[in-house]
């Protein structure tokens, strides 16, 4: 890791989560290279959601909603797109609020409690469109790379 990428990952560190930095700036302004543990606290939390997004891609459920054929596929990819998030924020607890918010879970589960819980189609249905916003960043991801 260069010292350009490791103090850019220090201080989105910093921004996303608050964190105390001035050690890890005091160790790797003290070092010719980047030290070990410096680059493993950046690792730890400068967490790539891009890999996540890129790796949705290749879902089937991800290709169906895309463009689902009928209103109860679109349900099914986001019933499948919550669980995905669910095991990633398993996998790496200290990104939740990152995984959330990219993958608008609140506005999915939104979606998917009116549904089951309403006769309002019309309201699931517009925040399904709403939600297509999300599956058009995920297309992007890697594109501007």
């Amino acid at each position: 890791m260069e010292r350009q990428e490791a103090l850019k990952g220090l201080f989105r560190i910093k921004s996303f989560y608050h964190l105390d930095i001035s050690e890890q700036l005091d160790k790797l302004g003290s070092a010719e290279d980047v030290p070990e543990d410096v680059e493993n606290f950046i690792n730890k939390y400068d967490y790539k959601i891009e890999h996540f997004l890129e790796n949705l891609k290749e879902k089937e459920f991800y290709k169906s909603l895309k463009n689902p054929k009928t209103d109860f596929v679109a349900l099914k990819g986001l019933s499948s797109l919550i669980t995905h998030a669910l095991i990633e924020v398993e996998k790496k607890p200290e990104q939740k609020p990152l995984i959330v918010e990219k993958l608008k879970v609140v506005e999915v589960t939104k979606a998917l409690q009116t549904y089951l819980l309403t006769d309002n189609k019309d309201e699931t249905f517009q925040l399904i469109k709403e939600i297509k916003e999300t599956i058009n960043n995920i297309e992007e991801v890697g594109e501007n790379k």
